[in-house]
């Protein structure tokens, strides 16, 4: 039990340390990218017939490789971290009764639910109006391309704020994670229920009365 414990919340602390850095670079990486890209002023060859900014189209196909990377490592961690924590409730026996572990569970869900909701609902949408405003860029149909972007750039603040509550919910994660791996004693006593004496007291032996020791 003990090294399937060790294994297990090693794997479930690493998965969210990643989780938790791939996060933190994807933001940090777009927050880079388009100031930069849009410093350049680029003027794209095969965007000629385009007549708005071609720094958006620059900076966002780079920076859809990042989020993509980003999806993938994500998509990753919260398998492992969730197949860990699983691992830990039913194999290694954790009591779920442990506020730590309880806020470890709770956030966990958070992140994994907000990862779902970006994977399977907001990041297809995206994706959409983000190769039609390319394609229609491309072609130089000025109107499509508005509408397309106009389209994107309303998702993008509920992107930007899944992102914060993921990385929020990560981090959270990952501090009751260790709290709960590394003071599994405290957080016992915490329970509020009465605790099993481990030990039994056998009563003390009784002294042979002084008179059936002298009849002997």
């Amino acid at each position: 039990m003990r090294s399937w414990r060790a294994l297990s919340e090693t794997i479930h602390l690493t998965a969210l340390g990643l989780w938790l850095g791939s996060l933190v670079m994807t933001g940090a990486a777009a927050a880079i990218i388009f100031p930069t890209v849009k410093a350049l002023r680029p003027s794209l060859p095969e965007f000629s017939g385009y007549t708005g900014d071609h720094w958006r189209i620059a900076g966002g196909q780079i920076a859809s490789r990042v989020f993509l990377v980003c999806d993938v490592v994500q998509f990753i961690c919260a398998i492992l971290a969730g197949v860990s924590v699983c691992v830990l409730l039913i194999v290694a026996r954790v009591s779920v009764r442990r506020p730590a572990v309880l806020a470890r569970l709770a956030t966990l869900g958070i992140a994994i639910a907000v990862l779902g909701g970006q994977l399977f609902f907001l990041a297809p949408r995206m994706n959409g109006h983000m190769l039609s405003f390319w394609a229609a860029a491309q072609r130089g149909d000025n109107a499509a391309a508005a509408v397309s972007q106009a389209a994107f750039d309303k998702l993008h603040p509920v992107a930007t704020n899944l992102l914060g509550v993921a990385t929020l919910a990560v981090l959270v994660a990952m501090v009751f994670g260790a709290w709960a791996a590394s003071t599994p004693e405290r957080n016992d006593a915490w329970t509020g229920l009465p605790r099993i004496p481990t030990q039994t007291h056998r009563p003390a032996k009784l002294e042979e009365p002084l008179l059936l020791r002298t009849q002997r």
